[in-house]
């Protein structure tokens, strides 16, 4: 549950990461 949760919360700052709008 924890471990899911911590991955989805991971998932969108690798994709803010890796495709930044700045």
């Amino acid at each position: 549950g924890l471990e899911v949760h911590a991955s989805l919360k991971h998932a969108p700052h690798l994709i803010k990461v890796s495709a930044p709008i700045h």
